[in-house]
């Protein structure tokens, strides 16, 4: 978890970084896709991240062992 973002933030920063789009985010959050939006920007905002490939960079490296979150995401996939 990235320390400076609140909580929704993070869940929006886990869930670009297992790589779900904007609906599939809100959809799995039950938000609207325009608040996941805005928790992007927010992300955007607090960390610097330019794009959705930073925020993915930064989520993972702010992870206590980001092997396990590789791990758990080909987990998914299969």
């Amino acid at each position: 978890m990235i320390k400076v973002l609140r909580k929704r933030e993070n869940e929006v920063a886990e869930q670009i970084a297992r790589g779900y789009s904007v609906k599939e985010t809100a959809s799995n959050l039950f938000i609207s896709p325009f608040t996941v939006d805005t928790h992007i920007k927010k992300v955007k905002q607090k960390t610097g991240a330019r794009n959705l490939a930073d925020i993915t960079r930064e989520f993972v490296l702010s992870l206590e062992n980001p092997k396990q979150f590789f791990k758990t995401s080909v987990a998914l996939v299969f």
